[in-house]
C-alpha cells in the first residue's frame, strides 16, 4: 500500500509542478501582451503630433488584467489576440465589441490608430465648427429686439382695430 501511495504522491507532486508552469507560462503570456501594448502606447505617444490637438482627443490608457486592453478613448481599445502575438483594434458598440482590425505587426496597427484618430479629428473639428456656426446665426445678429418689436406692433394694431370695429358696432363710435 505504501508503494502505491508513494507513486500517487510522486504523480501529485508532478502534476502540481505542471500546474505551476502553467500558470508561470499564462502569467508570462499576460505580461508579454501588457509588454507589447505598452509598447504601442510609447509609440503612439512619440507619434502623435502636439500641434493639431490630437492629444486631448485620445486617452492612450493601459489597463492591465486577464485580457489587458490600450484604451484609445471611452469606445475604442486595442487587445491582444488569443495567440498573444496579434493586436486587435476594437470598438465597443451598444454592448457588444467589434473587432475593426487585426494585425501582428505593431507598426501597422500604429498606422491603423493614427488613420482613425485623423478621421475622429476631422469628425470633431467638424461638428465644432458647426455649433460654431449655428450659436454664430442665433446669437451673431440682434435681431432679437426688431422680432419683439414686430409681435408688440402687430399684437397693438390688432387690438385697436377690435376695439374700433367693437366701437362702431356698438355704436360708440359712429362715423
Amino acid at each position: 500500500m505504501e508503494v502505491a501511495e508513494t507513486r500517487f504522491e510522486t504523480a501529485l507532486k508532478q502534476a502540481r509542478l505542471a500546474e505551476a508552469a502553467h500558470i508561470d507560462a499564462l502569467v508570462a503570456l499576460k505580461d508579454g501582451k501588457a509588454l507589447r501594448l505598452d509598447h504601442l502606447r510609447s509609440k503612439l505617444l512619440q507619434g502623435l503630433p502636439e500641434d493639431h490637438g490630437l492629444r486631448r482627443l485620445i486617452d492612450l490608457r493601459l489597463a492591465p488584467g486577464e485580457a489587458p486592453r490600450l484604451f484609445l478613448d471611452l469606445v475604442t481599445s486595442v487587445g491582444m489576440a488569443a495567440d498573444g502575438r496579434s493586436f486587435e483594434l476594437q470598438q465597443d458598440k451598444q454592448g457588444d465589441r467589434i473587432m475593426t482590425y487585426e494585425t501582428p505587426d505593431a507598426e501597422a496597427m500604429f498606422r491603423q490608430i493614427l488613420k482613425l484618430q485623423a478621421h475622429q479629428f476631422i469628425a470633431e473639428s467638424r461638428n465644432s465648427q458647426l455649433a460654431e456656426s449655428r450659436s454664430s446665426t442665433d446669437h451673431g445678429n440682434d435681431t432679437g429686439w426688431i422680432s419683439i418689436l414686430y409681435i408688440w406692433l402687430t399684437g397693438f394694431i390688432f387690438g385697436a382695430s377690435a376695439l374700433a370695429a367693437w366701437s362702431m358696432y356698438t355704436g360708440k363710435l359712429g362715423f
